[in-house]
């Protein structure tokens, strides 16, 4: 799938950034921005901010190819606009490795090298957040849920992860290993959901017959918490909470509605400081700066992690919505 945009500005281009590096970019610039496939919510308006015009840069152009999650497809994309005439790369990368030779090209044609989501040996800028502070965080908010909601029970956890791709793993981790110092008697089992729904349902079926002690699911996020809701509506576990991650509309959603009479449901979200829309946004206008100013010094994207809970889902919703106008997108219907 391909999408152009041309993003006009009525402002001057903005203040330069001091530092060494490549020479900056002259005139309209024009970046290629890849998601990790635009079948997942939260990347698909990734690409929605890609296209807010951006103050001081008239004329960038933007263009979104969608590799749908396959590194033979991102690897192919790349191949096919280095002798575009691009300048500038975001990409979300699929597999490392696989692309650091790809970069190393990349960067021999001057073309500047962004990512987000996971890092590549060789780009300018890795953008976005420790993905392990998610965890962290994420291991404190199931703390206290439990200490409140299931006092006295133990915790019996299946993680619906994504092993293949480190940076977001990381968040797994580190919220196992947490939970399991301080709540020493929990269990853990896996899933490799690959961040979708069909496997995450397979996957959760397999194991809520191999082990229906399991009370407590969460997902990488939202397509792979949908598909463990799902699982466990076909098997009538509707004791079952879930946790997911992203703050993704779907999620929010569930959010708002009642808890099941055994009180299970979605019962929080480790979300991202920034909607996906206006974190896409950001994404671009960083790159276009570091581009104008041939340099990379000071600048920095690390959006953070913030707690959604039932009683304030309301206002990260009003965000989401602030956001979704800015980028001339109908408001969701919650």
């Amino acid at each position: 799938m391909l999408v152009v945009f041309v993003l006009a500005g009525l402002l001057l281009p903005g203040a330069l950034f001091a530092g060494g590096g490549a020479e900056g970019a002259k005139g309209p610039m024009k970046i290629l921005f890849i998601p990790f496939t635009m079948e997942h919510v939260f990347q698909k308006e990734l690409c929605d901010g890609a296209k807010i015009p951006i103050p001081g840069f008239p004329g960038l152009q933007v263009i979104v190819e969608d590799p749908y999650g396959k590194i033979e497809r991102e690897l192919e994309i790349l191949e096919t606009y280095m002798s575009k005439g691009i300048q500038g790369v975001v990409m979300y990368p699929i597999d490392s490795k696989a692309l650091a030779p790809v970069v190393q090209e990349m960067k021999q044609k001057k073309i500047w090298v962004f990512t987000t989501g996971n890092h590549v040996e060789g780009e300018h800028i890795g953008m976005g957040t420790d993905e392990r502070d998610g965890g962290l965080l994420a291991a404190d908010m199931f703390i206290r849920w439990w200490g409140q909601n299931r006092q006295g029970k133990t915790p019996h956890i299946l993680l619906l992860d994504i092993p293949n791709v480190p940076e977001p793993q990381r968040k797994m981790i580190a919220f196992e290993e947490v939970v399991k110092a301080k709540i020493p008697a929990a269990t853990f089992f896996h899933v490799d959901s690959n961040g979708s729904t069909e496997p995450s349902l397979t996957g959760t079926e397999q194991y809520l017959q191999s082990h229906p002690e399991i009370n407590f699911i969460f997902g990488i996020n939202a397509s792979a918490t949908l598909g463990g809701i799902a699982a466990c509506e076909n098997a009538g576990r509707l004791d079952i909470a879930h946790a997911s991650s992203g703050a993704e509309p779907p999620i929010l959603a569930l959010l708002k509605k009642p808890l099941s009479a055994q009180g299970g449901g979605v019962v929080w979200d480790i979300g991202y400081g920034k909607s996906a829309v206006q974190y896409g946004n950001h994404l671009v206008e960083v790159a276009a700066k570091a581009m104008s100013a041939g340099s990379v010094e000071g600048l920095k994207i690390d959006i953070g992690f913030q707690e959604v809970w039932r009683d304030n889902v309301d206002q990260v919703i009003a965000t989401m919505q602030e956001w979704r106008k800015k980028a001339n997108l109908a408001p969701m219907d919650f």
